[in-house]
């Protein structure tokens, strides 16, 4: 936790004091040089290489020394899959006083858009990538016009090595990066993080998970997304404890790749969204478990979309043969506008559910019932530690009660400064006051309630879908759908709101590929109609079950809701056998 105006590094001298997360890489890099701070793991498994704080140092030195002098506040963006590369020039930006903007390589029409929006809306200075990529990004940018444009393209394995002397004053207030936000409810955002939001953050995790020296990590996570740079590259450097790093690619090829790194190098911490835990259970396979040990892993952490209780189950089920523990699963709840993390539970602890009557969830109350049918299951997200989370009436910003469900407000040090270049939308959400006159709170745009100190999140505030005086949740309307039948694709449908002589529910829903012959589109589209009725009191306006690959997602692969709307308002959706 802060101590006046800097932070103290664990697992360091003791009077060793920062004021930003490079300063934590250089003291490491000087005083445990032969440390190996991160392994890239080429195959998810033993085909691995190493590199040390020690290296890691001259690496990012060598990259900051490309930086012109006088650039500072400059942004750059990196423009690398994961692996050393991208590592060694984030830190290098925090090194030189430059601004990381982290981004990825475009593949998909989606990224292309989605970069694009990024590079107009920060104006980077600077663009880093790799000789493999740099061919392709020169034809990207002048394909789209931007090829004149002032960028300083530095390519990071060409380069020859520096060593130059760090910067002798570094500000916790000064930005350290921009993280741009999902877009599944609007465009991509940049959102400010400073070095305090950081490093508090990082605090924060450090003592909610109970790290030490002796963790270890297995992150497959996109280092791009706060998830997969805040707590699976920033946190073990902060920590002072070994990441292990694979491709995203990797774990969606071979989900079980995963669990079989965590059980060669007895990760203590690694987790993701609720949807790789559900992959892994899908993938299921004795032989590729044999001999696998979960054993070591102690926080299993959870977070970024909904929480599904099936989805532990089923885990459980499956991979406690193998020494995985009930009491490690750590839903959690965070966001890029507070840096990553906002609450969690404890490791070793059992996570909270509660069945909630499904009337009064829709009526904005969370009441407790014995489980039956017609109730939800929610699993929590945890307690609040070194930050403060209200929930607040989105109406009249009223403070509400315990188990009274409202928008959830965050204010503390890990909130971030606002989006970059939108005072207007800044001042909306990171400048909120309650009708008491408590604040300033950011304002997060989820629905939740607490339970004593537990909180538990129901939906996004813009998606709600609001029908006769009831607010229905999308998510639970899709993962209600999805559960009726093997044919429709999991976590790729999506329940939206039209005017229609008041607000209609449309459903738009994928139909997996291996299944079309098997199953009349006419009869599954009838099956979601009398489901919405009968399990949500609900008559869609229209359902439209489509081909695969037709619902847009983000990168991170969120349901981009606001868009499926627009889409269909369009037209652009048609059933599969049309």
């Amino acid at each position: 936790m802060p101590t006046k105006n800097f932070f103290k590094v664990p697992n360091a001298a003791e009077n060793c004091a920062v004021t930003s997360i490079v300063e934590v890489c250089q003291w490491r890099g000087v005083h445990q040089a032969d440390n190996i701070a991160y392994r890239f793991l080429n195959n998810g498994l033993d085909d691995c290489e190493t590199l040390t704080y020690g290296q890691l140092l001259a690496r990012l030195q060598t990259i900051a020394g490309q930086f012109d002098v006088g650039d500072g506040g400059e942004r750059a963006i990196l423009l690398f899959p994961s692996g050393f590369d991208y590592i060694s020039s984030f830190y290098a930006c925090l090194f030189a006083g430059i601004v990381a903007v982290p981004a990825y390589p475009v593949v998909s029409h989606s990224e292309h858009v989605r970069l694009r929006v990024i590079i107009k809306d920060c104006k980077p200075r600077y663009i880093l990538t790799t000789s493999a990529l740099k061919d392709a990004l020169l034809q990207w940018l002048e394909k789209e016009g931007l090829a004149q444009a002032a960028f300083k393209i530095i390519v990071v394995d060409e380069l020859v090595a520096l060593n130059i002397e760090p910067r002798q004053i570094i500000s916790l207030g000064e930005v350290a990066f921009l993280q741009y936000t999902s877009g599944s409810t609007g465009n991509p955002k940049g959102v400010i993080v400073t070095n305090r939001n950081l490093l508090h953050n990082s605090a924060v995790i450090y003592r909610k998970f109970e790290h030490d020296a002796n963790s270890s990590v297995v992150s497959w996570l996109p280092p791009f997304h706060d998830m997969g740079l805040v707590g699976g590259i920033i946190q073990p450097l902060f920590a002072g404890f070994t990441a292990n790093i694979m491709s995203p690619m990797t774990f969606l090829r071979r989900p079980l790749r995963w669990l079989q790194a965590i059980s060669l190098y007895g990760a203590t911490s690694s987790g993701g969204p609720n949807f790789s835990y559900k992959l892994c259970a899908k993938h299921f396979s004795n032989k590729q478990m044999d001999g696998i040990d979960l054993s070591s892993w102690r926080v299993a952490f959870n977070g970024a979309e909904p929480i599904r209780a099936q989805t532990l189950k089923s885990f459980f089920e499956l991979f406690s043969p193998y020494g995985f523990s009930h009491e490690a699963f750590y839903p959690c709840y965070g966001l890029a506008e507070s840096t990553l993390f906002v609450t969690g539970g404890g490791p070793r602890e059992v996570y909270q559910q509660v069945s909630i009557d499904s009337v009064q969830l829709s009526l904005g109350r969370a009441e407790h019932v014995v489980e039956h049918p017609d109730a939800k299951t929610l699993v929590g997200s945890g307690q609040v530690l070194g930050n403060k989370v209200v929930i607040v009436d989105p109406r009249d910003r009223r403070v509400l009660n315990d188990r009274d469900i409202g928008e959830i407000w965050v204010s503390g040090e890990s909130v971030a400064q606002g989006y970059w270049q939108r005072p207007e939308e800044s001042e909306v959400v990171f400048q909120a006051i309650t009708q008491d006159g408590q604040g300033p709170f950011m304002r997060t745009g989820d629905y939740g309630f607490f339970d004593g100190q537990e909180l538990f999140i129901t939906g996004r505030l813009k998606e709600v879908i609001i029908i006769n005086g009831k607010n229905y949740f999308p998510s639970d309307i899709e993962s209600s759908v999805q559960a009726l039948s093997s044919a429709f694709k999991a976590d790729a449908g999506a329940a939206i709101s039209i005017e229609a002589q008041g607000e209609q529910l449309v459903v738009i829903q994928e139909v997996e590929r291996s299944q079309r012959n098997a199953h009349s589109v006419e009869i599954l589209e009838a099956l979601i109609k009398e489901h919405c009725f009968t399990a949500h009191g609900i008559r869609p306006h229209d359902v439209i079950c489509v081909d695969q690959s037709h619902i847009p997602k983000t990168t991170s692969g969120k349901i981009k809701r606001l868009q499926v709307r627009q889409d269909y308002l369009q037209g652009k959706f048609r059933s599969a056998e049309a």
